[in-house]
């Protein structure tokens, strides 16, 4: 439930009933799921200090328990320094994200925020292009090629990923209508409908 509603942008309900699940079962699993899908949840509010708070607390979880952190969590606690303007941390956290798992998803999503943080739009363009290739069904997996095309200012491509991100399920309208990411695709003919 916690997850469809950070997908229907019910953003603080989503953060209540993570942190309720985690009050009913104290593992370990449920514990640090539900701390990273709260993150997240915090990521999309615009509230970044929280969301790097908790990516402190999913450390220091993990480090309880003689892990570390995977390449998920390296990303989106870069995304999270990347909206703050922290571009070089950001970096610093992609690049990590790349060395942890070099060849998932994520550390290829890692990758293109690492490029355009660093302003290279044409290697972004061709990595963005590579990523639609993949099966990218998730609907909050695929609205990064939204920001990846937004980002490189080909608003049709754009905005047919986040036709497909909203088609996929995910129509977190609050994320989405205050994303610092897509300033200049909220402009475009079309984002409305």
């Amino acid at each position: 439930l916690a997850y469809a509603c950070r997908y229907a942008g019910q953003l603080r309900r989503s953060i209540e009933l993570y942190q309720q699940a985690r009050a009913l079962n104290t593992d370990y699993d449920i514990s640090l799921s539900a701390e990273r899908q709260s993150a997240k949840a915090e990521i999309y509010l615009g509230q970044y200090d929280a969301a790097l708070e908790r990516y402190a607390a999913i450390r220091d979880l993990l480090a309880a328990h003689g892990d570390a952190p995977d390449e998920k969590v390296l990303f989106y606690e870069g995304l999270t320094h990347l909206y703050k303007g922290n571009e070089q941390r950001a970096v610093q956290l992609f690049d990590a994200s790349v060395r942890r798992q070099p060849d998932s998803l994520w550390s290829r999503f890692a990758s293109g925020y690492k490029l355009a943080a660093l302003g290279r739009r044409d290697e972004l363009i061709e990595l963005a292009r590579k990523l639609e290739q993949d099966d990218v069904a998730d609907g909050e997996r695929r609205y990064r090629l939204v920001h990846f095309f937004s980002l490189v200012g080909d608003s049709g491509r754009a905005l047919q990923h986040l036709a497909a991100t909203l088609e996929a399920g995910n129509f977190n309208y609050p994320y989405i209508s205050n994303d610092p990411l897509l300033g200049e695709l909220r402009q475009s003919p079309g984002y409305g409908a």
